[in-house]
């Protein structure tokens, strides 16, 4: 697995997270609506903004092509080995064609949200 922020190749999701709130250092708030794209087999940091205020709750981001799976854990400052809750999504790859969306929780890190990937960017649903 690549560092995060590491280049990488394609192929790539194209994804945005939206709607629901984020856990900041003050605190639940709202989050900004957020684009990215996520290179297959590739750690990806996705920094998530408030609507109001300043701060940034980071999340990591990965897609197993193999598995069909998506994983996403808060960036959380320990030693290494420490346990993290995380999410897992599983799309098909005929989903990804046509976009997908779905909820997003991050245990302890994002609620209510909802995530939206496709393999072509036009795809993405809103």
């Amino acid at each position: 697995m690549a560092a995060p922020g590491a280049a990488a190749e394609g192929p790539f999701l194209y994804c945005r997270v939206m709607n629901g709130g984020a856990r900041f250092e003050n605190g639940w708030k709202n989050f900004k609506p957020r684009d990215f794209t996520l290179p297959v087999q590739t750690r990806l940091h996705v920094a998530l903004s408030p609507v109001r205020g300043a701060g940034e709750m980071l999340l990591q981001a990965y897609y197993d092509e193999a598995g069909q799976k998506m994983i996403f854990c808060p960036v959380v400052e320990g030693p290494p080995g420490k346990k993290v809750a995380c999410a897992s999504l599983y799309v098909l790859q005929d989903d990804l064609e046509m976009g997908v969306k779905r909820t997003l929780d991050v245990p302890r890190a994002v609620q209510g949200a909802n995530i939206s990937c496709a393999l072509d960017v036009e795809k993405i649903k809103k």
